[in-house]
């Protein structure tokens, strides 16, 4: 997988971000605060999707899309 690290790193960050979802909410911190950790989870969820759809597809995948 070319970008293996990218990837992880992406799934890091969101793990991350889904833990200071936690604490804003125990916390009772500004709805502001919590919306703006969603988006930045989804910005981190399209980055690694894009990261996914740029890797070469192999025979395996392909005999998978053939079923």
């Amino acid at each position: 997988m070319k970008h293996r690290n990218s990837i992880l790193h992406e799934l890091n960050k969101i793990e991350g971000l889904t833990n200071q979802l936690n604490f804003i909410v125990n916390q009772q911190q500004p709805i502001e605060e919590y919306r703006a950790a969603l988006e930045r989870i989804r910005e981190s969820i399209e980055q690694a999707r894009a990261y996914i759809e740029n890797e070469p597809i192999g025979g395996y995948e392909l005999n998978l899309e053939a079923r």
